[in-house]
């Protein structure tokens, strides 16, 4: 914990360095019994706030474990999750092969992959026919039109927003594409499409 506070987070955002401090302290206060299992995701530097602790540690990685650190702070917290991941009480799983193949060249493991959703999802594509394309855009209905007044009329393809849809996996595999616009939310979206 010591090389958490004194070491590798003095050259970290101080935003970031004060909130694995409050959930240090949050937990350090905590009562016996208030919690028998700790989680984190994003960003994986949250897991750092969890290692000195005697609780189960689940990690579920949505990004290489290196995101958001400075170059100085990637080798110290790198041993620290070799360390948390070679602890038997700990799991650590990836989101995406991606993430996987990342963190074995990173420490050398392998971590089971669990798809955010696509496990338990029976869709299959079927959309190779369709000429509906599907904007997956969450928030800016203002992008779909903007796309769609562009379009000639005799253009083979209709855009479809996400809210003209009803949300559904079955639904969105009948479209022929998708259009996703980056950012976190939609890159998981992205994962769980393909």
């Amino acid at each position: 914990l010591e090389e958490l506070r004194y070491g590798w987070l003095d050259g970290l955002d101080v935003d970031i360095a004060s909130v694995l401090e409050s959930a240090h302290l949050a937990l350090m206060q905590s009562q016996l019994g208030d919690a028998a299992i700790l989680v984190c995701t994003i960003p994986v530097l949250t897991c750092a706030a969890f290692a000195a602790f005697p609780f189960p540690v689940v990690a579920y990685l949505h990004s290489p474990l290196t995101v958001q650190l400075p170059p100085l702070a990637q080798a110290p917290f790198l041993r620290l999750i070799l360390r948390m991941a070679n602890d038997p009480k700990n799991h650590i799983v990836a989101n995406t092969h991606y993430e996987q193949v990342m963190a074995e060249h990173s420490i050398g493991l392998r971590f089971p992959v669990i798809p955010t959703l696509g496990l338990y999802i029976s869709a299959s594509y079927t959309g190779y026919k369709s000429n509906d394309v599907l904007v997956f855009d969450r928030y800016g209905l203002l992008r779909l039109h903007i796309f769609c007044s562009a379009m000639p009329d005799s253009y083979a393809l209709r855009l479809v927003g996400l809210h003209q849809t009803d949300r559904k996996f079955s639904t969105f595999s009948r479209h022929r594409a998708t259009v996703f616009f980056p950012y976190d939310i939609t890159t998981m979206a992205f994962v769980e499409l393909y």
